[in-house]
Formats: structure tokens, sequence, C-alpha cells
């Protein structure tokens, strides 16, 4: 980065010019690589054991005992 770019992202940050600022990162950085996500793997969505695990796993979650005293609510 040169002194010239340096200069011109500080005036444009002390001007409060965001789309200028932006602008002059944008030239010394370069654009922001776009992030893909990766594909669910189908074959684990239809495993009968994997769901049947995670429907016994929410199961116990929601239907933990509780100590709580709720006769004051």
């Amino acid at each position: 980065m040169g002194e010239e770019e340096e200069d011109e992202i500080q005036l444009a940050s002390e001007k409060n010019d965001t789309k200028a600022f932006y602008l002059g990162l944008k030239e010394v950085y370069g654009p922001q690589k776009k992030r893909t996500t990766q594909p669910l793997d189908k074959t684990m969505l239809n495993d009968k054991k994997i769901l049947n695990r995670f429907a016994q796993h929410c199961s116990q979650l929601l239907n933990l005992l509780s100590d709580t005293d709720h006769t004051d609510l």
C-alpha cells in the first residue's frame, strides 16, 4: 500500500466518507472472496440410525425433570 493510498483512506475516514473509505480499502485489499457452504450430505439425512438418535436426544432434552418448585408461581 502506497503512502498516497494511505492518505486517501485516512482523509475519507476523517471526513466520515464511508463510501470512499471502503472503496479505498477495497483497492488495497481487493474484493472480499465469496464463501460458499458445503451442501448437506443427503445420505446422512436419510440414515435411520442418525434420525433415531437425534429424536432420542431431543426427547431427552425436552423431558428433563426439574427440581424447581413451581408452587409459588
